[in-house]
């Protein structure tokens, strides 16, 4: 009752939020569930205070409930316009910060795989697939916890969507690009090294720098023959 009452003051859920943190792995699906719903036809504001609240206490989560809010959150995609489809990538974003860094391998993938698919629903406008790469790229770069297997799988799926020449090309050719990059940091550590030595076995055995060009060079053709 006090949730439902106060929701959309600041004071009351920053209270909330420590409540819901501190219950975490304790809160059954129907209590999760409820939660969520409170967010379920109210204004803007609401909607963001409950978000946060989950996107809080998502650090205490077990895989199970992961799963639960995964489900949601793709019920609630299903039935939203563009504006709260933005909201919703934001708060899986903000889920997998959350998951990296309390240590959660397996939800951390979870989120990843989400982002991953939502990026690829036929049809979205540009920038939400934009949106949930981004999201995507940014929990990968704070992953500590095996990175270095997320990042290659990742690379992997990008030159399979590549080579599908599937509606995500170039989105796929951006991701592609930006996960290589965060092979290359600055300095010359060990850990560099590995990293690049890493990022030359991945272009050796799949022809990473080849695949691009010959994308571009295909996107560059089908533009040229759409103009004429």
């Amino acid at each position: 009752v006090a949730l439902e009452g106060n929701i959309d003051q600041v004071q009351y859920t920053d209270r909330i939020k420590a409540i819901v943190e501190f219950l975490g792995p304790r809160l059954s699906s129907e209590e999760l569930t409820n939660i969520w719903n409170l967010g379920e036809g109210e204004n803007s504001h609401v909607q963001d205070n409950v978000y946060g609240i989950i996107a809080a206490a998502a650090s205490k989560f077990s895989l199970a409930q992961f799963e639960l809010l995964n489900k949601l959150i793709k019920g609630k995609w299903l039935e939203s316009n563009d504006r709260i489809r933005e909201k919703l990538l934001q708060l899986i974003g903000q889920i997998g910060k959350e998951a990296v860094n309390s240590k959660q391998v397996k939800p951390v993938q979870a989120i990843l795989q989400l982002l991953w698919e939502m990026a690829h629903i036929p049809e979205i406008p540009k920038h939400l697939v934009e949106r949930a790469f981004a999201e995507h790229l940014a929990t990968i770069n704070e992953m500590t916890l095996n990175k270095d297997a997320i990042r290659r799988q990742y690379v992997l799926n990008c030159v399979d969507d590549i080579k599908r020449t599937t509606h995500c090309v170039l989105p796929a050719v951006k991701q592609l690009y930006a996960i290589c990059k965060s092979y290359s940091g600055k300095g010359m550590s060990m850990y560099n090294k590995a990293n690049k030595a890493t990022l030359g076995e991945l272009n050796k055995q799949h022809e990473i720098v080849k695949l691009l060009s010959t994308s571009l060079n295909k996107s560059h053709a089908k533009g040229v023959e759409v103009t004429k």
